[in-house]
């Protein structure tokens, strides 16, 4: 006998018309390259991201078809991580950082037909494009809105596209299943391999990762995202903060202390994210420069391993807490979150300290677990190491697993090869 539950299907339209409907006054703050400051709210996002959808038709783009983006953090961006799944197509976010010989690979192996790109990133683009078989159009997104010079042909202009669609919404009723955005990681052998995710994929994956003891994001928060949106799904940002109602602050492609400090306190953050390297740097700049970080309470770290004394200098100095996690491109990409668990609370202050350090638990709908060179499964008890097995509901599927298999992740025993043995799962 079949359930009695509504069909509703977990597409990324969801996540924008709520934050249209419930949270219509919230904003999202760019920094746009002269340093000014782009403010708008989620209402604003709803209303552009609809004209850019009509757009995205207009130019010809069809379900399936893989539109790339060649773009810093900001709102722009941001619409596109919404219009592009919700007309059908695939988001591919390029990684900007990429040799030259790598971003030809990817945008012919995901067959893109149309790339955003931001004007500042115009000439590692025209140096590519003569070997790009399949784009068929590029759309530079500027500040100024006027069209630049440059090789890339055809070509299009960002703002004039949206001024000249339709205002008419036309959401259409995509089965969850579908594909909606693309992410290339490199593994431990040849050419970079793309991680295809589906609407119900990211939907669950946004549901998971903002729970209370893992990224714990609220509507009071002010959400900082450092981490680059053409990574890994920006960790989720674009669709937990619009989904809870939390302000949006993009830095652009600034992201040194000197910019981010005041950035910081003037937009009142209160949540961040980034690499290690990141919060290394500003907490030098203020131990240098004096001051405090304002309203900021909580820093999730990944990427990398945060040095212990870091983490320590941040919860004495600044009052802030760091976060680690650990995840894959390949889990969309959350994998583990260590929040400090209430037994905790009871121990030595240096065994604290060491938990802390760790990468912590999986969220619900992820299974974690480790095997030995027979295949054998190792306990949990914070001293083996292995290698690592995944599944969820947002783990991507191998080329060889089908259903509700293990995907064997080699990239990850690699890294955890790499840190000290205790720092995967705490007891």
């Amino acid at each position: 006998m079949e359930g009695l539950t509504q069909h509703y299907p977990l597409t990324l339209d969801k996540i924008l018309r709520r934050a249209n409907r419930v949270f219509p006054d919230k904003e999202v703050v760019s920094v746009l390259p002269s340093g000014k400051r782009h403010r708008y709210t989620y209402a604003d996002l709803y209303r552009r991201t609809v004209r850019l959808m009509n757009a995205l038709r207009k130019l010809g783009v069809k379900p399936g078809d893989r539109v790339a983006t060649f773009l810093w953090n900001d709102h722009r961006h941001l619409e596109l991580y919404y219009a592009i799944p919700c007309v059908g197509a695939v988001t591919h976010t390029l990684n900007i950082r990429l040799f030259a010989d790598q971003l030809t690979y990817i945008v012919n192996h995901a067959e893109d037909t149309l790339v955003f790109v931001d004007e500042t990133l115009l000439k590692p683009l025209e140096e590519i494009a003569p070997g790009l078989k399949t784009v068929r159009r590029y759309v530079v997104v500027s500040e100024s809105g006027r069209t630049p010079q440059t090789s890339l042909a055809p070509l299009g202009d960002y703002e004039t596209l949206l001024a000249e669609a339709d205002d008419t919404e036309d959401f259409p009723e995509l089965d969850e299943r579908t594909a909606c955005g693309l992410c290339y990681t490199s593994g431990t052998t040849g050419h970079p391999k793309g991680a295809l995710y589906s609407h119900r994929g990211i939907f669950v994956h946004t549901l998971m990762a903002g729970q209370v003891d893992m990224l714990g994001l609220s509507e009071r928060d002010t959400l900082l995202p450092v981490v680059p949106m053409f990574h890994a799904n920006a960790w989720s940002a674009p669709f937990i903060a619009p989904m809870v109602g939390a302000k949006l602050v993009y830095a652009g492609q600034n992201v040194s202390p000197e910019a981010l400090v005041p950035l910081i306190r003037e937009e009142g953050v209160t949540y961040a994210m980034g690499v290690p390297t990141i919060w290394q740097a500003m907490l030098a700049y203020l131990r240098q420069h004096g001051g405090g970080l304002g309203r900021v309470k909580r820093m999730v770290v990944g990427g990398s391993s945060a040095p212990l004394a870091m983490i320590q200098a941040y919860k004495r100095e600044l009052d802030v807490e760091i976060i680690h996690a650990w995840g894959m491109t390949e889990m969309s990409p959350l994998g583990a979150l260590n929040r400090g668990l209430a037994k905790m609370e009871d121990w030595p202050e240096e065994k604290q300290w060491a938990a802390l350090a760790r990468v912590g638990r999986p969220p619900a709908c992820v299974e974690l677990k480790l095997l030995d060179e027979m295949g054998e499964e190792l306990p949990w008890d914070g001293t083996s190491a292995g290698e690592l097995l995944v599944r969820g509901a947002a783990v991507v599927f191998s080329t060889t697993s089908h259903g509700l298999r293990w995907n064997r992740t080699t990239t990850a025993v690699e890294k955890f090869r790499g840190m000290s043995r205790s720092r995967f799962v705490p007891r």
